[in-house]
């Protein structure tokens, strides 16, 4: 249910709990008939309690009453318990539809910090090691941009993820040519380079992926990234290959 569908609900709901309201108010003041027939039985009472234009009144409705008094008794006292689960009911609507509304804006607000938030962070707490478990399992290098704090520890998450999800690690090691050259035989590395820097510019990760069908192993760890808010600048395919993912990790811009 979206935002707006949700916020259109939230008012019937509100609606619904005032005419139940309305419904009480018709209930009550139905009340007053079978009260004036009741004081107009005791006129010593209703005397001592009642000045003469309001005894005159509640005797004029007893009047108007009498003969029909059990039907009126019983008709809005079926209205004012009508009227009371109907507001008791559209309230409990409103408040269950305003607590899943607000859930929806908090999950909202999370998603957004996490998107502002680290690579690392986003990783942990998006569940990139359950993401990779729900795909097949590879053989990946892993080079990073050496002598940053922030790529460091991205290193580790990834590297311990892939290692648990059963992934072969061939390679793990700091960008250099040669390191290049060891995880993409057959690529240049100057467009390796380029494609990091690509990945650099969106605060993400380049990856190579050998194969281009949508079923192995290495599209599942390009989607395991993505889903955790993370982008994924992947090339590859038509070259000479280990048969291997490779995943560059960039510092931060």
């Amino acid at each position: 249910m979206d935002s707006l569908t949700l916020q259109s609900s939230i008012s019937l709901a509100e609606r619904i709990a005032i005419f139940g309201f309305l419904l009480v108010i018709v209930g009550v003041i139905g009340e007053i008939c079978e009260l004036s027939t009741k004081w107009a039985k005791n006129p010593k009472r209703l005397k001592r309690y009642f000045d003469g234009e309001y005894r005159r009144l509640i005797l004029g409705i007893a009047k108007r009453t009498k003969h029909h008094a059990l039907e009126y008794e019983s008709a809005f006292f079926f209205i004012l318990v009508l009227g009371l689960a109907i507001e008791i009911l559209g309230s409990a609507g409103a408040m269950l539809l305003q607590d899943k509304q607000n859930a929806a804006l908090q999950n909202e607000i999370k998603t957004l910090w996490i998107k502002q938030g680290s690579r690392t962070f986003r990783l942990l707490n998006l569940g990139f090691f359950n993401k990779l478990k729900s795909a097949p399992a590879g053989k990946v290098s892993i080079l990073f941009e050496a002598n940053n704090p922030e790529v460091d520890q991205l290193t580790h998450v990834i590297s311990s993820s892939l290692k648990s999800a059963g992934w072969q690690i061939l390679l793990e090691a700091p960008v250099t040519p040669e390191n290049i050259r060891k995880a993409v035989p057959g690529l240049p590395v100057e467009g390796v380079e380029l494609e990091i820097a690509r990945a650099r510019a969106d605060d993400g990760v380049a990856i190579f992926l050998p194969y281009m069908g949508l079923n192995d192993p290495y599209h599942g760890l390009s989607y395991a990234f993505l889903e955790c808010g993370i982008s994924t600048a992947p090339f590859g395919g038509g070259v000479e290959s280990n048969d291997a993912v490779a995943v560059f990790i960039p510092r931060r811009m």
